[in-house]
C-alpha cells in the first residue's frame, strides 16, 4: 500500500504494522526487511507469532535463526478472557 501524501511528514512515537504471511514466504520477507532497514532513518523491531497445533512442530524460532535472524521464543498466550460470555442457565431454569 501507499501512505496518503498529506500524512508523509507526520511524526509518531510508535506505530504497529500487522499482516499475515505464509511461512514459506518468510525468508523473502526477512531478507526484504533487512534491505529496507539499511535505508530507514529509524529503528524498528520485528515480532512474529504463529499458532501451535498438533500439526505444527514449533520449529519457527529455529527456522528464523537459520536465516541469520536472532530469535527469542518468548511466549504470549491469549486465552480469550476478553470475550463476553452468556452465563450458563442455573439447574432447573
Amino acid at each position: 500500500g501507499a501512505l496518503r501524501p498529506d500524512i508523509l511528514e507526520e511524526r509518531v512515537l510508535s506505530a504497529l504494522i500487522e499482516f499475515k504471511v505464509e511461512e514459506v514466504r518468510l525468508p523473502a520477507l526477512l531478507f526484504g526487511l533487512a534491505e529496507a532497514a539499511d535505508a530507514l532513518e529509524t529503528v524498528f523491531s520485528l515480532s512474529l507469532s504463529g499458532l501451535l497445533s498438533p500439526d505444527t512442530d514449533g520449529s519457527l524460532p529455529e527456522s528464523i535463526r537459520r536465516l541469520g535472524v536472532a530469535a527469542r521464543p518468548n511466549g504470549k498466550v491469549n486465552v480469550g478472557l476478553g470475550r463476553l460470555r452468556r452465563p450458563e442457565p442455573a439447574p432447573g431454569d
